[in-house]
């Protein structure tokens, strides 16, 4: 990922990461507030503290950075010429595809 390629991106919710946020908004603020902080950490700059790593078992170009032991952000790039690049978000709580 190029750092400054990445700068300032747009973040989008699929509508499962959509429901994990609200989620999170009803049941665990301390975690909603972790998981924020890591987005917009990303949307800023273009990486986090913690590395992010590509999926390999995916197709696509997803990544993936590690909120907490038990719980992932799941992410893609997406270039978009006419409104600019922004963060494609599929999950942002759990690990992976778990439920």
């Amino acid at each position: 990922m190029d750092e400054a390629k990445s700068a300032k991106l747009d973040l989008r919710f699929d509508e499962n990461s959509f429901a994990q946020i609200n989620d999170l908004f009803e049941r665990d603020r301390s975690q909603l507030k972790k998981v924020l902080k890591k987005l917009e950490e990303l949307r800023r700059t273009g990486t986090f503290q913690s590395s992010v790593k590509m999926l390999r078992h995916k197709a696509g170009d997803f990544w993936s950075c590690d909120v907490d032991k038990k719980n992932r952000i799941v992410f893609v790039i997406c270039e978009d010429n006419n409104r600019g690049d922004y963060l494609y978000i599929f999950s942002c709580h759990g690990h992976y595809d778990d439920k």
